[in-house]
């Protein structure tokens, strides 16, 4: 059922991928098989953050801290903590965050999608605080990265190079970058 729910999140299937994420917890109780649990529960975040519904994003988050004291899901729960941050307008405790994710990250190495994932944030804290040229920057570097992982991050770079386009009043550029993220996203 992990692979399952994976599947059904990458793809955009966000009913069925609740009511499998439910199945997989239920299941995981039951049997006493906790150990994908913070996994699940940051994969649900992630979902609600993508939507809009913060709220439902941080009761995941609530649910995902026992399994995040450590490792790579401490640097996934501080990534989608930031986000939720910065959704909420709190630019102070997205820096403090991801400040901690840097440390754990300079520690012990990371995968890159977790190294991506904090650029984006960045990125976005950034651009809030009116950084164009250092948010750019960062997003460049996310951009780099997804030669490499294009699955993961050439999405998120599209949309917000769009994003932000339309939001300095170039509506021929944000077109142009929402016409690649359709045919390219």
């Amino acid at each position: 059922l992990i692979a399952e729910s994976m599947s059904l999140w990458y793809s955009g299937q966000a009913e069925d991928f609740r009511s499998t994420v439910r199945e997989s917890l239920d299941i995981a109780e039951r049997e006493g098989l906790l150990v994908w649990n913070g996994i699940l529960y940051a994969q649900v975040a992630h979902l609600e953050l993508m939507v809009g519904n913060t709220k439902v994003a941080r009761d995941h988050l609530e649910l995902m801290l026992p399994f995040a004291r450590f490792g790579a899901n401490k640097k996934i729960y501080l990534g989608l903590s930031g986000w939720a941050d910065l959704a909420e307008g709190n630019i102070d405790r997205v820096w403090q965050k991801c400040q901690q994710a840097w440390d754990i990250i300079e520690a012990e190495g990371s995968p890159m999608f977790l190294i991506g994932g904090h650029y984006l944030l960045e990125s976005q804290a950034l651009r809030m605080e009116g950084r164009q040229t250092e948010a750019e920057e960062l997003l460049a570097k996310v951009e780099v990265i997804a030669q490499v992982l294009p699955w993961y991050f050439r999405f998120s770079v599209l949309f917000l190079r769009a994003q932000w386009a339309f939001q300095d009043g170039d509506e021929e550029r944000g077109t142009t970058w929402l016409r690649r993220l359709v045919k390219e996203g």
